[in-house]
């Protein structure tokens, strides 16, 4: 059975304004309930953004084929 390996996601950083291959960040400030800032950024600018003392969150792509999330479990592998 052949199994195809997750790549990550085609994406452009909205930080260093490149087109990325791979995973992607979410970055957000908010200030008192109102978000203040919301970006997609590569790896590198997420790095920053946790230095600037900003919430940065990898972004989780769903598998194409099985609608699975990467690194969870298949529904039949589960124990009750």
């Amino acid at each position: 059975m052949f199994f195809a390996r997750h790549t990550g996601m085609e994406y452009y950083c909205e930080h260093c304004y490149r087109y990325r291959n791979g995973d992607g960040y979410r970055v957000i400030s908010d200030d008192f309930g109102s978000v203040r800032l919301d970006i997609i950024v590569c790896y590198e600018c997420s790095l920053d953004a946790r230095r600037l003392g900003l919430r940065a969150n990898k972004l989780v792509v769903p598998n194409a084929v099985t609608g699975s999330v990467p690194g969870e479990m298949p529904e039949f592998d589960r124990m009750p």
